[in-house]
């Protein structure tokens, strides 16, 4: 091929069209620091070269051969092409192999320009020619870049496969108004270099388009088989990491897999730029479902690895087959993380951490495997959600720790038959040197499932951890954990429980923490309920529970009629330490009744009637226990002293014979209950002498005066009560 070079330092002008021929060349190359401009659309069918200096071209052009920047790896000086036509193209390859240090080479194109491309794009040389080369080109000046080729196309921003000199690439399109890359459905769009050897400044950056529109106005658009940030053995040392940043505006990804940190050395990091960007993924056809790798390389490496796809802020609309994040094998620690918090996600299946072959070596890791989800619409189909898997052996001593936090937006997952429940925790099917943790906390929004949370294969060690506080966790009749090894620690704080099946087989539902737990719908957990701190608002129903202890100055509110197992025994108050239990009316109900089993109280406790209507009535079977001195203060009582309540009257009542009744005189000093702040009380048998209920009476050690005193008051009491219920209701 004949060739003209082009060098010096002035300003040089061709008027006419440079061809093929004998007398001009089939390509062009353009060195030296001064500026060379074609003035004629030129046919000539070679590459056209930039090694230094400004080529500019003052009408369109429509070049069938490639466009390189560098004509070889050696080249250490950044050129500029300047586009000034509206419309120019090359069907040949766009090349970057020139090692310009921090300096780029440059596209201008004006806007309203296009620059076309048929061919492949590669930024970064092949070889690189340096031990630590950097290869930058930057497409700026308002136009639009549309690549379209044929059949397993390529788009790579990072060419290097040596295994001894390593690459920092950059491709930098912020200053575009658009960018169209289309690859076909069997080509590869990467981000960083193939090489198989780790080297020191290994990492690439594509950047893409950030005009200023309107958010959802589409900007960026890829199609490809595969868009890859960071999926080789180059390695990533000295704090670097393949970067892809997304535009402003909508970038549509139109990929079958979209892979982050997939090589066996490599990591990855996607997320927005500054501004109104939004996201929509599908597969390469533009309607099916893409699948999401994250860190889910197989081979063994000791580097560090941190791999992020963060869409926070920014509206998202992502339909994807299966979500795996976590499960690259690494003598070292690892951390993978997804945040999602606006727009939709939709995946059949989603998997949060595994490791997915043996390791080498014998070190102490740990792999944290993260999904954060903040808001928006979550669905997880029938694969269901797994967190902390065991995939194979480990060498040494590995945890695979998996954490789902959700704060907000509402989260669906399906029932999955394969993992035998909608959630799969710490599933750990060998014993050995390999630990399955998993932790699932929910802080707001909502998590709604349609089949079981367990733990999984428990063979090999691990612990399952699901923590409610905030938010709402809507169990549809479905069941958490299992028994012994089987148990999901279930830390109840506050939020909303709604209709839990069972717990545990049987556990205990504990209720810790300050804040307030709303237990809302049917609940049919067999075992015990212990509120150790806080509120349970109990709206919903827990009538099969085996029983209620509240104790740690918490409360039980009670919230509508019978909500309690009336065979439930029920204990107020611990010792050791001393700390008190509390009943309580909700402030809105009226007429409401509450039946349990035997009261035991264990340290001074409290039942308030709340300040409704009242007709309240909380029936015991009995009294188990009375720890001598504890007492039992009475609040908003509304009947009267000396008198078996009615209808309209708040009531404390107790089954049992006389001997019952005289049992629990015996247990109570008159001073050891208080009404309304007034001690003593009278217990009064009725119903044939099978029931007795406990009324306000003046402590019989006060004087006439001030037991009259005492009596006026509790009937004050009743009336101004009775009168603020009035004007509440």
């Amino acid at each position: 091929a004949r060739a003209i070079i082009f060098g010096g330092a002035g300003t040089t002008n061709i008027t006419n069209a440079l061809v093929n021929g004998n007398t001009f060349a089939n390509f062009i190359r353009k060195n030296g620091t001064g500026t060379l401009t074609l003035n004629a659309a030129n046919t000539y069918t070679g590459v056209t070269q930039v090694n230094n200096g400004t080529l500019v071209a003052s009408v369109n052009q429509t070049m069938t051969g490639g466009l390189t920047f560098g004509d070889a790896a050696s080249v250490t000086t950044a050129g500029t092409l300047t586009l000034s036509g509206s419309a120019n193209s090359f069907a040949g390859a766009l090349a970057v192999n020139s090692n310009t240090g921090t300096s780029a080479n440059v596209i201008n194109l004006a806007g309203g320009s296009t620059l076309s491309l048929t061919g492949n794009v590669q930024v970064g040389a092949t070889t690189p020619g340096a031990a630590s080369a950097n290869a930058r080109l930057t497409i700026t000046g308002g136009g639009s870049l549309n690549q379209t080729t044929g059949a397993a196309g390529t788009f790579v921003v990072g060419g290097s496969t040596s295994t001894t000199n390593g690459q920092n690439a950059v491709l930098d399109l912020t200053g575009l108004s658009s960018a169209t890359i289309n690859v076909s459905a069997t080509g590869t769009v990467r981000v960083g270099q193939t090489s198989s050897s780790n080297l020191t400044g290994n990492a690439s950056t594509l950047l893409f388009p950030t005009p200023v529109v309107a958010s959802g106005t589409p900007v960026t658009t890829v199609t490809a088989g595969t868009l890859a940030v960071g999926d080789a053995a180059a390695g990533i040392t000295g704090g670097l990491t393949n970067t892809l940043t997304l535009g402003t505006g909508l970038t549509t990804l139109n990929v079958n897999n979209f892979n982050i940190g997939t090589g066996s050395r490599d990591s990855g990091d996607v997320g927005f730029a500054a501004g109104n960007g939004t996201l929509q993924l599908r597969a390469a056809d533009g309607t099916s479902r893409a699948a999401v790798n994250i860190a889910t390389g197989t081979a063994t490496t000791g580097l560090a690895s941190l791999n992020t796809l963060n869409l926070a802020g920014h509206s998202s609309d992502l339909l994807i087959s299966s979500l795996n994040i976590g499960g690259g094998n690494r003598a070292s620690d690892r951390t993978d993380t997804v945040t999602f918090d606006t727009g939709t996600l939709d995946a059949t299946s989603v998997l949060v951490g595994t490791n997915s072959g043996a390791t080498s070596g014998t070190t102490t890791n740990t792999w944290t495997s993260n999904l954060n989800l903040g808001g928006g619409t979550v669905t997880i189909g029938t694969g269901g959600l797994d967190l902390a898997t065991r995939g194979a052996t480990a060498v040494g001593t590995k945890t695979i720790s998996a954490n789902v936090n959700i704060s907000g937006g509402a989260v669906t997952v399906a029932n999955s038959v394969g993992l035998g429940a909608a959630i799969r925790m710490s599933n750990n099917t060998a014993a050995g040197n390999l630990t399955t943790n998993s932790l699932l906390n929910l802080t707001g929004g909502s998590l709604t499932v349609a089949g079981n949370i367990i733990k999984g294969d428990s063979t090999g060690a691990g612990t399952a951890t699901l923590t409610l506080a905030g938010g709402t966790l809507n169990m549809v009749s479905n069941s958490i954990g299992g028994a012994g090894v089987a148990n999901v620690t279930f830390n109840a704080q506050s939020g909303t429980l709604d209709s839990l099946s069972e717990l545990n087989a049987g556990g205990t539902l504990t209720k810790s923490t300050a804040g307030t737990l709303n237990v809302t719908g049917t609940n049919s957990y067999t075992g015990p309920t212990a509120i150790t701190g806080g509120t349970v608002n109990l709206t919903g129903s827990i009538t099969t529970t085996s029983g209620v202890s509240v104790t740690g100055g918490g409360t039980l509110l009670l919230g509508g009629n019978e909500r309690v197992n009336d065979a439930a025994n029920v204990t107020l108050g611990s010792t050791g330490p001393n700390t008190s239990g509390n009943i309580t009316f909700s402030d809105s109900l009226a007429g409401v009744t509450e039946t349990v089993g035997n009261l035991t109280l264990s340290f001074n406790s409290t039942l308030d009637f709340g300040i409704g209507s009242g007709g309240q009535e909380l029936i015991f079977a009995s009294l188990a226990g009375h720890t001598l001195a504890s007492t039992l203060t009475i609040n908003n009582w509304s009947g009267l002293p000396y008198t078996l309540g009615t209808s309209t009257d708040d009531r404390l009542i107790f089954n049992g014979n006389p001997a019952a009744l005289a049992a629990f005189t015996a247990s109570f000093n008159q001073a050891d209950i208080t009404f309304n702040g007034i001690q003593g009380y009278q217990a009064i048998s009725f119903n044939s002498d099978t029931q007795f209920e406990i009324v306000a009476i003046p402590e019989p050690s006060t004087t006439a005066f001030f037991g009259a005193m005492g009596l006026l008051g509790l009937i004050g009491y009743r009336e101004r009560r009775r009168f603020m219920k009035k004007a509440l209701n």
